[in-house]
């Protein structure tokens, strides 16, 4: 039994690994991806959001932040994407408006 969950487990590393290895995303494919992102989330159009790379975080993981300008009111939003940069692990929308806890969209 333990050698078949060994298995598994080794099994399942293998297939969640390719998702975040090989070449590294450049810096403006992120930057669309974390626009298109909270495009959709917010309901906005694209042109309404400006994003800025943040640059590599100190777990290796990179930061994409960004504002929505919106009927003369602006949102902020971060994009979270893996070492690589090739898969986005978490959006997170500032709520601090409304209130003092942001909103996690889990995106996997």
């Amino acid at each position: 039994m333990f050698k078949r969950f060994a298995a598994t487990a080794v099994a399942t590393v293998m297939f969640a690994l390719p998702a975040c290895s090989g070449h590294a995303a450049d810096v403006e494919s992120m930057k669309v991806r974390c626009r298109a992102r909270g495009s959709s989330e917010l309901s906005v159009d694209t042109s309404n959001v400006a994003v800025e790379y943040e640059g590599k975080r100190g777990d290796g993981t990179h930061a994409v932040n960004a504002t929505v300008f919106v009927d003369g009111r602006e949102e902020t939003f971060q994009c979270i994407f893996c070492r690589s940069g090739r898969r986005l692990l978490q959006f997170t929308v500032d709520e601090s408006r409304d209130g003092p806890d942001a909103v996690e969209i889990d995106t996997e």
